[in-house]
């Protein structure tokens, strides 16, 4: 978190020197496994008194990217902060109402970048950072209702391209491999009495951790991300 923040200052110190400042945003997809998820949701489709349900287990999840980026003059190397607005969900019914399971959260990600390749028109860019993200969460199984939210540090490398015209308005194409796993999850509210329809949360009380089968339920922003957008330098 310290690196983040000395990251963020740098950045912002450097836009009032001479260099290139990049705005613009990214829209893409994650891959990652949201394993506890899926458990409630195959648990919930196995119950004869409950299933099948409709709902599918989880899939990629979506994501949009700000981007702020200041370029040292004369350097191969930019800092660039990519706060982001993460969100994954999957709806269904069974036989006793609505079973919907819902991620959403936000991710901060400063990062170094080194420009490797570049002419007139495409420039090869290779990128790490450390950051912080969180991530909130709802299952909702029929009457039982569970809101909860949890947050942790995680890094990121990738590489990326941009294809620009006259070097000012350019397109962003870039994938990165995220580490970002919130392995403990705490309780905002829950509507449910016990062990919620799929029969396998075992603690939801409020303000308490969040967990199936006796463990901490966990969460994760962790994955392949792949990104395309607009970007603009000046």
């Amino acid at each position: 978190m310290k690196l983040s923040l000395v990251l963020v200052m740098v950045l912002f110190g450097a836009i009032a020197q001479a260099g290139t400042v990049s705005l613009g945003v990214n829209f893409g997809i994650v891959t990652g496994n949201q394993t506890n998820m899926d458990d409630l949701i195959a648990s919930a489709n196995a119950d004869s008194s409950l299933g099948p349900i409709t709902t599918s287990t989880f899939g990629n999840a979506f994501e949009v990217t700000g981007i702020l980026g200041y370029r040292f003059d004369g350097s191969a190397i930019a800092i660039h902060l990519q706060p982001s607005y993460y969100w994954n969900s999957e709806d269904g019914t069974g036989q006793t109402g609505a079973f919907n399971y819902e991620l959403n959260g936000a991710v901060i990600m400063p990062m170094l970048r080194l420009y490797a390749l570049e002419n007139d028109f495409l420039s090869l860019f290779f990128q790490a950072g450390i950051g912080w993200g969180y991530l909130d969460g709802e299952i909702n199984e029929g009457v039982d209702q569970t809101e909860f939210g949890g947050s942790n540090l995680g890094y990121q490398f990738g590489l990326g391209l941009n294809l620009c015209y006259e070097g000012t308005h350019c397109l962003n194409v870039e994938s990165n491999v995220r580490f970002l796993d919130i392995e403990r999850n705490i309780t905002d509210s829950s509507t449910s009495s016990g062990t919620h329809a799929s029969g396998r949360i075992t603690q939801s009380t409020a303000d308490r951790e969040l967990e199936i089968d006796g463990e901490d339920f966990q969460t994760t922003m962790s994955g392949v991300q792949v990104l395309i957008g607009y970007v603009f330098k000046f």
